[in-house]
C-alpha cells in the first residue's frame, strides 16, 4: 500500500511539471506553402518565449522536445483575414498542455500575403485545414493522436472555415445586397473585391467542404456567417460552439450571427463576450503597442471594450473552450 502511495505521489509531482513544446514545420499542398506551428504536451521544463514582438506578447514553451507518451485530441487552428498563426497562440499554447495543436499561415489570407480578392476565395483555407489533418495523422505524432477527437477552432475568416468544415455552405449571391444595407467593416474591406462574385465563383464558394473526421468545431467571431445557407446550418450534426463579441464591428453579432439563430441545428451553441471587440480574440498587447500602432492608424487592434481588459476576456474564452471540448 505504501509503495502505491509513493508511486501515485511521484506521478502527481511529474504531472505538475508537464508543459508545452513548440516546433515549426513547412508543408506544401498544391503549391501552397503552409508554414505551420505545432504545439504539444511535454515534460521538458526548459522554456523559451515565442511569438512575441513590440506589439504582441508571446508565450512560453520548450523547443522541439519529446511529446508525452499518451494519446491526445488533435486541434487545428485557423486564423482570420490578414492574420497569422500567432493570433490565437495564447489559447493554442494553453490547450497544448493536453492536446496536439497545429496552426498555419494560410497563403492568400495571411499577414503581408493577402488582399480582399484572395481572401474572398474562402474555400482554400478550409482545404488547407483538411490537408493539415491528413499530415498530422501521418506525422511522427500519429500514434499520439486520438482520431475520434479531431477539432477545428477558427477566428473570423477561420471561424467561417470551421463552420464550412462542419458542413455549412455559402451562398454569396446576396452579399452585395447585405452590404448595401449594413456596410460593416468587413463589407468595407471587400467592397472592390465583390467584382469576382460571378457564376464560377458562386459554384466554388458553395461547394461542400465537410470533413467527417472533425468531431467538434469552435468559431470565434465567424466571418460571412450571414451568407451561410439556412438548410446547411440546420444539418450540422457535430457539436459547434459560436462565440461572438458585443462590440464587434467587423462581424457584428446582431446582423451576422443572430440573424441565423432560427437556423441553428440542435448541436450548435452561441455564447457572447460582453464588453469585447473583434480583436479581443487576439494576443495581449504590450505596453508600447498603442504608440507603435498609432503610426499606422491601427490602434483598434489593441482596443477592447469599455472597461474589460483583454486578459480577463481571454480568461473567459479559455473557460468556454475547455468546457466545450471536455
Amino acid at each position: 500500500m505504501l509503495k502505491k502511495m509513493i508511486l501515485l505521489q511521484s506521478l502527481l509531482c511529474v504531472s505538475l511539471f508537464a508543459t508545452t513544446a513548440f516546433k515549426k514545420e513547412i508543408y506544401t499542398f498544391k503549391n501552397r506553402v503552409l508554414k505551420t506551428a505545432i504545439l504539444y504536451p511535454t515534460f521538458d521544463k526548459q522554456k523559451e518565449v515565442f511569438a512575441s514582438n513590440a506589439v504582441f506578447k508571446g508565450f512560453e514553451a520548450s523547443s522541439n522536445s519529446a511529446i508525452k507518451d499518451e494519446k491526445f485530441p488533435l486541434l487545428i487552428f485557423a486564423h482570420g483575414t490578414s492574420g497569422n498563426w500567432r493570433n490565437l497562440s495564447w489559447l493554442a499554447n494553453d490547450l497544448a498542455k493536453n492536446n496536439i495543436v497545429l496552426a498555419s499561415n494560410h497563403p492568400g489570407y495571411t499577414s503581408r500575403d493577402s488582399n480582399p480578392k484572395s481572401v474572398l476565395r474562402v474555400w482554400k483555407q478550409a482545404k488547407d485545414v483538411s490537408f493539415l489533418i491528413t499530415q498530422a495523422l501521418n506525422s511522427k505524432f500519429k500514434n499520439n493522436i486520438d482520431k475520434d477527437k479531431i477539432y477545428v477552432l477558427g477566428f473570423s475568416l477561420g471561424g467561417y472555415t470551421a463552420l464550412a468544415l462542419s458542413g455549412a455552405k455559402l451562398d454569396m449571391s446576396t452579399y452585395k445586397e447585405f452590404c448595401a444595407k449594413y456596410n460593416d467593416k468587413a463589407c468595407e474591406y471587400f467592397k472592390d473585391a465583390t467584382s469576382i462574385i460571378n457564376k464560377d465563383y458562386l459554384k466554388k464558394s458553395s461547394q461542400n467542404l465537410r470533413d467527417k473526421r472533425i468531431k467538434k468545431i469552435i468559431a470565434f467571431a465567424p466571418g460571412l456567417m450571414q451568407a451561410l445557407t439556412n438548410e446547411s446550418l440546420k444539418n450540422i450534426s457535430i457539436p459547434s460552439l459560436i462565440i461572438g463579441a458585443q462590440y464587434d464591428h467587423n462581424v457584428p453579432v446582431e446582423t451576422v450571427i443572430k440573424t441565423k439563430f432560427t437556423s441553428f441545428s440542435k448541436t450548435m451553441i452561441y455564447r457572447e463576450l460582453k464588453d469585447a471587440t473583434h480583436f479581443s480574440f487576439m494576443q495581449e498587447c504590450t505596453k508600447n503597442a498603442l504608440p507603435i500602432l498609432k503610426e499606422e492608424n491601427a490602434e483598434f487592434v489593441c482596443i477592447d471594450g469599455k472597461t474589460r481588459k483583454r486578459v480577463d476576456i481571454h480568461r473567459e474564452i479559455k473557460i468556454l473552450v475547455k468546457d466545450f471540448l471536455k
